[in-house]
């Protein structure tokens, strides 16, 4: 088991690491990494400062991911039911208040809304196939699991008939730090 002293003494040695990556990368001289690599430097910085750990909770349409979430944070709060519900991808952190910050694809920018407000957006009754093109629901609570920067990643079913859904949790899969998979009794 880790303790504090090694924490932190790993995320300096990483926080080394991403430095001589992003030198390596600015390096004129050098054999360039790809840009898109180049891009996701800068990404992790900020994720290591904020002690951020994604735990993207994924699996097939309707297998009970977001009952799970609400039941390990010991709290409601994400809408769930019987048939294919999430259209979003929806993240759940530390939080003092409870609080939704919506965003935007294409430069639109994000907004705060009531939590009673939250399934008109991420859903697929609210939002079918996302037509509201919403990148991700950010969602911020007082739990005491998250309050040492870990983070649940809700994702919309893999395996759905709504195409969109599971291109939509393919595509953020590179964010996981680790997964969560969820299947029923049936097997995936």
């Amino acid at each position: 088991m880790m303790n504090l002293r090694d924490y932190e003494a790993a995320k300096f040695e990483l926080g080394d690491i991403l430095s001589a990556l992003a030198a390596h990368a600015d390096n004129p001289d050098a054999v360039h990494i790809g840009l898109q690599q180049h891009d996701q430097v800068s990404p992790l910085f900020t994720r290591l400062a904020e002690d951020s750990f994604n735990l993207v909770v994924v699996g097939r349409f309707s297998r009970g991911k977001t009952s799970l979430m609400n039941a390990m944070l010991g709290l409601d709060r994400l809408p769930n039911g019987i048939l294919p519900l999430t259209s979003v991808i929806t993240s759940v952190a530390y939080s003092s208040r409870e609080q939704v910050q919506i965003e935007f694809e294409r430069g639109r920018y994000g907004y705060e809304i009531p939590m009673s407000a939250l399934a008109e957006f991420v859903t697929e009754r609210g939002n079918p196939g996302n037509v509201k093109r919403i990148t991700r629901a950010r969602i911020g609570l007082p739990a005491e699991l998250l309050r040492r920067g870990f983070c649940f990643v809700d994702t919309p079913g893999l395996g759905s008939a709504i195409a969109e859904n599971a291109r939509t949790t393919e595509a953020y899969l590179p964010e996981a730090d680790a997964l969560l998979m969820v299947s029923g009794y049936d097997g995936l």
